[in-house]
């Protein structure tokens, strides 16, 4: 048997509990078991205290850790609103524009409403410098009127 020498920290409770087996043989088996029962940091006891505060109201410790970030999650929030919406959209429009182009008749008059359309805008708008100039004009208006004056 080996005896060792172990120096405790200060306030910590040492406890020696010993069992003795007897064995049929006549030497009975001893068995000690030391445990070294420490008190309590300050981090365990802040820790605790957060815990506990935590189990006492979720809601509002949660609240509470979140309140300095409230602005930035807002943003982050309505930005996945604004995705999620977008995304929405796209797929009624990408579905709608699947079952009408499905219809042999209406692709072929589609593309003939695309053409004209689109030889029109050019007719109208770009030809000469004036009119390029009238759609600048154009432009510029909306833009102020959607965005705001600068």
């Amino acid at each position: 048997m080996s005896t060792g020498i172990t120096q405790t920290p200060e306030g910590a409770q040492v406890k020696t509990e010993t069992t003795v087996i007897e064995m049929p043989t006549g030497d009975p088996i001893v068995i000690q078991n030391t445990t070294i029962e420490m008190p309590p940091s300050e981090d365990w006891l802040r820790d605790e205290a957060r815990i506990s505060a935590f189990f006492d109201d979720p809601i509002g410790y949660t609240s509470g850790v979140l309140n300095p970030y409230k602005r930035i999650l807002t943003a982050v929030g309505w930005v996945l609103l604004a995705t999620a919406g977008a995304w929405l959209v796209l797929s009624v429009l990408s579905a709608v524009l699947s079952i009408a182009t499905s219809i042999p008749v209406l692709s072929p008059l589609f593309e003939l409403i695309g053409i004209v359309y689109t030889g029109w805008f050019i007719y109208r708008y770009l030809l000469t410098s004036s009119q390029r100039q009238e759609l600048s004009q154009k432009i510029d208006a909306f833009k102020s009127e959607f965005v705001g004056k600068s």
